[in-house]
């Protein structure tokens, strides 16, 4: 009977039984292995989707507290932001001031499951005196789209508390109506700097007349990118000068329209012809404006006095009209410009985008504009700082700009020459708009 039975299993029974259970433990084991990869992959999925969360809410931290600073860049302090995102993701931010720059700590902290994931992130805030001629990249004479000038032509610097006499080039003290003047005591340095974002046309005669000239928002060697649009054109002297005189970068220099306009007394809705007198210290919001000796002749009765013109249109200067003038201490009969922080003429106006000649590109909208001379020969004389970012400035004399000059296009085929006064730089950095760059994001890591 036993020998029956035992044909009757076979003689390899048992080692298939060993193998069907080394085959459910395997299947076991990859089971396992499987379960224990997705329920992985879950948790990695959730971790990721953390991750990303918290960095969400860490920019938003960053960025609500970049706000107050932009509004405001010469506060002492900021108060630190905390709250929450509509994800519910948890952040808090805090700016520390650090030579002249804010440097902004974020984090953002998203939980999952009870486990929470953070991230930490920082960018370094920087303000500029958008009037400064030294300090981070201000200059007295600016054109975004284009700078074309035609000999004679420079930047020159004083100082009007020192005096603001006005020199022949030959260094005969004259009256600031006559044409290519030179300031009699230059301040140190002697010249200034132009720039402009677009194409840079100066005769090499006038490199001598300048302390530099930028060519920004340039592409790289070899890039044909027609988003730079940096390039010098015209004069071949000018272009050789590359590298010294003539500079090129690849950062572009922007200018903000002001928020200084916002109250100005007629709404941007009427226009001035200069007919009449306007009062010291009060700020006036127009149209078009055409200016005469007589819209600013109050501001030399009242002592320290300042008008700000703003306008939305065209800004007409005539030319032989010495004006913002006052008589030469030394001599009486002689004209020196008052100082350029006694007149602000503003341009309010936005153009979407501008083509490379300073006019609107979008169909139908007519850009701001500054017109030298009205048109007409002779020389224009004007002692302001002029910020008009988003008007085509056109001479048709040749001018001289006592004070600061800041256009989306610069053209005087006359030639143009800026006097840059050394106190605009401490008006601009208590009273006037600053530019604000953020720069270096970077994420801290343990």
């Amino acid at each position: 009977m036993r020998f029956l039975q035992h044909r009757l299993r076979g003689p390899k029974d048992e080692g298939s039984i060993l193998l069907a259970l080394f085959a459910i433990m395997v299947v076991s084991g990859l089971l396992t292995v499987g379960l224990a990869t997705i329920v992985n992959a879950h948790v990695l999925a959730r971790h990721d989707t953390a991750f990303e969360s918290a960095l969400t809410g860490a920019e938003q931290g960053l960025d609500e507290l970049i706000a107050q600073v932009k509004a405001s860049p010469t506060s002492s302090s900021f108060t630190p932001v905390s709250g929450t995102t509509n994800a519910g993701v948890a952040y808090q931010a805090t700016a520390t001031a650090s030579a002249g720059t804010w440097l902004i700590d974020a984090t953002g902290t998203a939980t999952v499951k009870g486990h929470p994931v953070t991230r930490h992130i920082q960018a370094t805030v920087t303000f500029r005196n958008l009037l400064d001629d030294t300090q981070g990249k201000g200059v007295p004479l600016f054109g975004e789209t284009a700078v074309n000038l035609a000999t004679p032509s420079g930047v020159d610097r004083y100082d009007s508390s020192v005096s603001s006499d006005v020199c022949t080039t030959g260094g005969t003290q004259t009256s600031m109506v006559n044409g290519d003047t030179r300031m009699c005591q230059p301040a140190a340095p002697r010249f200034g700097v132009l720039a402009t974002d677009g194409t840079l046309n100066l005769s090499s005669a006038d490199l001598s007349n300048i302390a530099e000239a930028d060519i920004d928002n340039a592409p790289a060697a070899g890039s044909a990118d027609p988003d730079f649009t940096g390039k010098c054109g015209g004069d071949t002297g000018v272009c050789n000068a590359i590298g010294a005189k003539v500079q090129v970068s690849q950062d572009r220099l922007d200018y903000p329209l002001s928020s200084l306009c916002g109250q100005g007394i007629g709404g941007g809705v009427t226009a001035y012809d200069g007919s009449t007198s306007l009062a010291a210290n009060t700020v006036y919001n127009f149209t078009n404006v055409t200016l005469s000796a007589a819209a600013v002749a109050d501001l030399s009765n009242v002592a320290n006095s300042r008008l700000v013109i703003c306008f939305n249109g065209t800004l007409t200067l005539p030319p032989l009209v010495p004006l913002n003038s006052t008589s030469s201490p030394g001599h009486p009969l002689l004209l020196d410009p008052r100082p350029p922080t006694s007149l602000l003429l503003i341009s309010t106006s936005a153009c979407p985008q501008f083509t490379v000649n300073g006019s609107c590109a979008v169909a139908g909208i007519d850009p701001p504009a500054v017109n030298f001379g009205a048109g007409l020969p002779g020389e224009t004389a004007v002692s302001a700082v002029i910020y008009a970012p988003n008007a085509a400035c056109t001479a048709t004399g040749h001018v001289d700009v006592y004070g600061t000059l800041i256009c989306a296009s610069v053209a005087a085929p006359s030639g143009l020459d800026v006097h840059y006064d050394t106190q605009v730089a401490s008006f601009g950095a208590s009273s006037f708009d600053r530019g604000v760059t953020v720069s270096h994001w970077h994420e801290i890591t343990n």
